[in-house]
């Protein structure tokens, strides 16, 4: 049974909350539209308010309700959206449907779109003639790598110079190859002789530091690849390595170690035994290195001192994705110059960027429908939250929605998230919502798809960039909410 209905035509009436608490209130049929002046506690203090005011002749039909809410700003006309795509260099007919429904709501203003046509990052040199071991050159055949990018050739000639190098490339270009390569060739030229044998040194050579334990982990097999290829090894030591683990590490310390800063600055500052296996350290590559801002980053800065008054002075390499003035950053936060090495123009698909703004609804509802929208289309996506409760509503209500969708966040046990983003690998799940834990490069395979609510500009070039990496046809949405 219909709640509220028009006094005009006795059909039933839509009423809408809007973003500054103010109710909208719509009849299709006789095409009534009133918005209360003023912010109604509920639904019924704002039909009571339009009642009062269709009794004093303050409310009339309208010709056309969508060019009403236009007047109003609270959605654009379909002559406007069609422009703004045609300014794009395409059309409706050109753009997948879930990206054109959300374009054409009549529940949101569009704010702003903008098309990004597909692009590759320029291409470098070929692998044989790069002069690599024989070894590592073995492992990037296996792996496809026939050439390098050429940001990744250039950053091989400035790291293995023996430069302090910042990488600086789009995400998913292929930063963990770009330091990585250069880092196993200097480590397989570390030698000594043993009476006529020329052997490479023992012990701990290069730290592979990542700002979480998640993310150190996920990128564990890819460096295995290259390090195991000239008989050497990588191990993982940070706060969930086990006891077992730990004593192997230390009674046979590997090449290099994956681990993090807060690690690190435990065991310097409690002389354990680790610290005394680093005492043949001569490189350090820290990647996601903007994430070392403010009280964290000076840190940062004393922890390297400190590793350097045990190892002596060390070659640094960093990399990043959003950065925007890394020479500057950089020698703040390290205390000396370094060499940028710029890749710009990372690989991804066309992809399509849309502000929206939830004008007659919440910004649940906006997610919500973009996210059942693009999954009905076959997207594969992250829906990225600022909190824990937001990533559990978000999934709990797409899971109402028919998607096939679970939660990735801190708090959560490693195991479950490890699962979650196998099975979003393996096409097992249609999204997942995520807190900033999948900002970062953890592999989780192809996603088509990105939403996010409000954040700054450098964390959402993070997450937008995890969108169409592998050449497929993506979109990105910002959905903004009431109060943006």
């Amino acid at each position: 049974m219909q709640r509220y209905r028009c006094p005009n035509c006795k059909s039933g009436v839509e009423i809408k909350r809007i973003f500054d608490n103010r109710y909208l209130t719509l009849c299709q049929k006789c095409s009534l539209i009133h918005l209360s002046e003023i912010a109604q506690k509920s639904q019924d203090d704002a039909y009571i308010s339009f009642l009062d005011d269709y009794d004093e002749a303050k409310i009339q039909p309208v010709k056309n309700l969508t060019a009403a809410l236009q007047k109003l700003s609270l959605t654009r006309t379909k002559d406007e959206v069609k422009q703004i795509m045609e300014d794009e260099g395409t059309n409706e007919d050109e753009v997948p449907r879930s990206v054109r429904r959300a374009l054409f709501s009549k529940d949101d203003y569009l704010v702003a779109y903008k098309l990004y046509p597909p692009q590759s990052p320029k291409i470098g040199k070929l692998i044989k003639d790069l002069k690599v071991v024989k070894g590592l050159s073995e492992a990037l055949k296996t792996t496809n790598i026939q050439r390098l990018y050429a940001f990744q050739d250039g950053a091989f000639k400035e790291i293995t110079s023996g430069k302090d190098v910042a990488i600086v490339a789009p995400t998913g270009s292929g930063k963990t190859e770009a330091f990585t390569i250069p880092m196993v060739q200097m480590a397989s030229q570390m030698c000594e002789r043993i009476g006529g044998l020329k052997v490479i040194k023992s012990g701990v050579k290069v730290l592979f530091i990542y700002p979480t334990k998640a993310l150190g982990r996920d990128q564990k097999p890819k460096l295995d690849i290259f390090w195991n290829a000239i008989g050497m090894r990588v191990e993982v030591l940070d706060g969930d390595t086990s006891r077992k683990d730990r004593e192997m590490i230390l009674e046979d310390p590997p090449d290099a170690i994956v681990t993090n800063f807060d690690a690190l600055h435990s065991h310097l500052m409690h002389r354990t035994r680790f610290a005394g296996i680093l005492k043949g350290l001569r490189f350090i590559v820290v990647d996601e290195v903007h994430v070392y801002k403010g009280t964290f980053g000076s840190s940062v800065h004393f922890i390297v001192r400190r590793l350097e008054r045990l190892c002596g002075k060390l070659q640094i390499v960093v990399s990043s994705a959003t950065i925007s003035n890394p020479k500057e950053f950089c020698a703040d936060l390290f205390g000396r110059e370094f060499v940028i090495v710029n890749g710009e123009g990372g690989r991804h698909g066309k992809v399509h960027l849309a502000i929206l703004f939830p004008a007659t609804r919440s910004h649940r509802s906006l997610v919500i429908d973009l996210l059942k929208n693009l999954s009905r289309d076959g997207f594969k996506s992250i829906v990225f939250s600022s909190s824990h409760l937001g990533a559990e509503l978000t999934a709990f209500y797409g899971r109402k929605n028919d998607v096939q969708i679970e939660v990735h966040r801190a708090g959560l046990l490693a195991r479950h998230r490890v699962n979650v983003e196998q099975r979003f690998k393996r096409g097992e799940l249609q999204a997942v919502s995520s807190t900033p834990t999948l900002e970062l490069g953890i592999d989780i395979g192809h996603v088509d798809s990105v939403i996010s609510d409000l954040v700054p500009v450098t964390r959402l070039t993070q997450r937008a960039g995890r969108a169409s990496r592998r050449g497929q046809e993506g979109a990105v949405f910002l959905a903004l909410r009431g109060t943006d």
